[in-house]
């Protein structure tokens, strides 16, 4: 496992962002790798522009574990989103301009109470943000499928009449993957 610093967060913005003022932070320019099955380091991690963070083996989310990709964050095994069943709290938020690159995510969310959720657990895609899910496993696997995730309220846009696209991906699978990205009507 490669080493992870870890910063206090100090700024207003970020502080605001995060429930925890502990927090991994990657700035621009640096490549964190994780080699193993790991959780979100630190229960709260932020990846800014130009910053990469990479799970090389499971990614999983658990009790109030955030995520913030302002960069580029690439998931190469699966992802557990959350990992644990019943509320955790858990929530992923890209950003404009932020990328999240997935092999594949399991979503248990189930949205928060405003969408009918009622989990409180979801991932939100702000304005020019991309989340890639390069393995989408057909029918009877919704908790793979980011169509579902909208349906269910775990995958939500930052403003109200956002309009989240899917672009299919060609992987040479039968379970193609998509990009989604969220962009004015």
């Amino acid at each position: 496992m490669s080493v992870k610093p870890t910063y206090l967060v100090s700024f207003i913005l970020v502080l605001s962002l995060v429930s925890s003022s502990s927090a991994l932070v990657v700035k621009s320019g640096e490549i964190v790798t994780y080699d193993a099955r790991t959780r979100i380091p630190d229960g709260n991690t932020i990846v800014e522009a130009g910053g990469t963070l990479i799970f090389k083996a499971r990614l999983d989310f658990d009790g109030g574990d955030e995520l913030h990709v302002y960069g580029t964050v690439i998931s190469e095994d699966t992802c557990k989103f959350p990992d644990s069943s019943g509320y955790q709290g858990v929530k992923a938020f890209i950003y404009n301009g932020g990328v999240w690159d997935a092999s594949d995510i399991e979503n248990r969310a189930g949205g928060d109470e405003a969408s009918g959720g009622g989990r409180g657990d979801w991932i939100t895609l702000f304005q020019g943000s991309t989340l890639i899910v390069r393995t989408r496993y057909g029918s009877g696997h919704q908790f793979y499928d980011p169509s579902f995730w909208i349906d269910d309220g775990s995958l939500i846009t930052s403003e109200e009449g956002d309009e989240i696209s899917f672009e299919e991906l060609e992987n040479g699978l039968e379970r193609k993957g998509f990009s989604l990205k969220n962009s004015l009507q």
